[in-house]
């Protein structure tokens, strides 16, 4: 463990040993080339000959101090794209009449209060449409044919699409409906109706629950402090991983025994119980192990500038535990924190909790949101089948059960 240590600050020493030489040498030759962008640097270095993995470690490096002294972010694992190398986008290629039909419906979508995360998804899907009819040679509204529009969403029989894709798209274009009244009302009638489907979840067994569960009460299995506060987070309230990141100091109030937040999905404000198994594990993090940093947020990474966590890092730590439970270790096994969600559900109904303290408790807006979570709650559900006593029957009916 020590070698390892010291190979991760050796490493660590490198990467800060390559930004300070290239931000120097930089520095250096601006005196006599002049240069008036990273665009223009980069560009100079590609110019002269230098192997591929240098070139990597400059553009890599430029990106870094093009993040910091345009935008003032400091390094975060790639969690904002390099400036010199962005990803290209289906929006990003579209052209002017599309890209003007996306912008404006965009705007429609925020002035009448949809959340950013919202109006971003639907301006991917309807960009990816647009995208592809635009290669597809339809590149002008008055274009698009019905069968552009349902090769998008089939090939071979096939779905490439579904009901998701084809919801955002056909909201999308009701809100771009000014834009051009006729031609967006015509390419909404050639949006298919996919029907909802719901795919089979691979609910916690109770030998899994309890397996997690003894998991994060036993010591000696090498689990951190913060591994253990955010697993119990999951498993006893079932918040999303996203709140989890977004949860504060202030968010959790000990004299009360409740923990307070917004929710990033829907924007309303939560409360719910702090119960004693979850403040214990919450405290311990803080006192023994959390970072000495200023920043505002419960969970933050291990090293500086100790920024908040992302939701890979709470999807992470799930998988960290279920390797030391022993779950889940299958290919393909369901892994993410969602499935405390469902676990957290079901288990309120089962214990006859009404319907609406269990959305409030879990920060639903609407009540058919419990709808999924309910048919894990199997056992209610074999309740509300019928016998088959008192129905006349062949005995051959039953031959093949």
């Amino acid at each position: 463990m020590r070698c390892f240590t010291r190979f991760c600050r050796f490493s660590q020493n490198i990467y800060i040993r390559k930004t300070k030489f290239i931000a120097s040498r930089i520095i250096v030759l601006s005196r006599t080339i002049a240069w008036d962008s990273y665009e223009n640097v980069w560009k100079w270095y590609q110019s002269n000959n230098h192997q591929d993995g240098y070139l990597r470690d400059v553009r890599r490096i430029l990106g870094l101090l093009a993040n910091f002294h345009i935008y003032s972010l400091f390094p975060n694992n790639g969690e904002v794209q390099n400036p010199l190398c962005l990803r290209p986008s289906a929006y990003s290629n579209l052209n002017y009449e599309f890209r003007s039909l996306v912008d404006f419906g965009c705007q429609v979508e925020e002035k009448r209060g949809l959340k950013q995360s919202t109006v971003h998804k639907n301006r991917s899907e309807i960009s990816l449409l647009l995208y592809s009819l635009q290669i597809a040679g339809e590149d002008s509204l008055s274009k698009i044919t019905e069968c552009g529009v349902v090769s998008f969403f089939y090939k071979d029989g096939k779905y490439l699409y579904g009901y998701s894709t084809a919801s955002s798209i056909a909201i999308f274009l009701k809100d771009a409906m000014e834009y051009a009244p006729d031609e967006c009302g015509r390419v909404l009638s050639f949006v298919p109706k996919i029907r909802k489907s719901r795919n089979n979840i691979q609910y916690l067994t109770d030998a899994e629950s309890d397996a997690f569960c003894t998991t994060l009460e036993d010591v000696q299995n090498g689990l951190s402090y913060k591994y253990r506060a955010i697993g119990t987070l999951l498993y006893y309230t079932g918040m999303r991983c996203s709140d989890i990141c977004c949860l504060t100091l202030d968010s959790v109030d000990l004299q009360r025994s409740i923990i307070r937040f917004t929710q990033q999905k829907t924007g309303n404000p939560v409360e719910i119980p702090l119960s004693a198994v979850v403040g214990n594990a919450l405290v311990d993090y803080c006192v023994h192990e959390r970072p000495a940093t200023d920043s505002i947020y419960l969970f933050v990474t291990d090293r500086a500038p100790h920024r908040r966590l992302i939701k890979g890092g709470v999807q992470w730590t799930v998988t960290k535990i279920m390797e030391a439970a022993g779950i889940r270790q299958g290919e393909g096994d369901r892994k993410g924190g969602h499935i405390f969600r469902h676990r957290a559900v079901s288990r309120m109904a089962g214990k006859n909790i009404p319907s609406p303290v269990i959305s409030a408790i879990v920060g639903h807006t609407s009540p058919k949101s419990l709808d999924t979570y309910l048919y894990a709650d199997m056992k209610h559900i074999r309740e509300c089948a019928l016998g088959l006593e008192k129905y006349p029957m062949a005995e051959e009916v039953f031959s093949c059960v």
